[in-house]
């Protein structure tokens, strides 16, 4: 189902309380009013001073470092597909963080770790993470794996904000 906002009349949007409400404006914008208007215009959530969210998918790549320079704290989401073929082996990836080069502080882990039979014959998923990066900071994914496993890149997005 979807949620249709009446976009005319006298019960036009959602009454947040006083005079805030959500309504349907032009130009498919979902606005915020009543005094900073916040409007979600082609990807990016807008308020009257200037960008407020701005989401983007960058080429990225794992075990490679990168750098915050967006003057901005960044939020990262990244998903991975891993296959770990057999009993004990890893398939994993991990987000570092750190203020300085080579980022150092593990912030986010997901994969395959199996250390015991766990009865799976095809040890195939999707597994995905989330940290935040601060302005000017390091960052990278890095990729475990053992044997004939793999990692790899399924969706990396960048959130900004500010």
């Amino acid at each position: 189902g979807q949620l249709q906002l009446p976009v005319t009349g006298s019960g036009a949007g959602i009454l947040l309380g006083g005079n805030a409400h959500i309504y349907q404006g032009t130009d498919n914008q979902v606005a915020i009013g009543s005094g900073d208007d916040l409007n979600l215009v082609s990807g990016k959530l807008l308020k009257a001073a200037g960008d407020f969210v701005t989401r983007s998918a960058p080429a990225r790549a794992l075990d490679t470092e990168y750098q915050n320079t967006t003057g901005r704290p960044i939020l990262v989401l990244v998903t991975c597909q891993c296959y770990a073929p057999s009993n004990l082996q890893r398939a994993f990836f991990t987000g570092f963080i750190g203020s300085a080069s080579p980022p150092a502080t593990n912030v986010a882990s997901s994969g395959w770790l199996i250390t015991t039979d766990v009865g799976l014959n095809y040890r195939l998923a999707f597994f995905q993470i989330t940290f935040l990066v601060p302005s000017a900071w390091y960052y990278k994914v890095s990729k475990y794996i053992d044997g004939s496993g793999t990692v790899g890149i399924d969706k990396w997005e960048e959130i900004q904000f500010g």
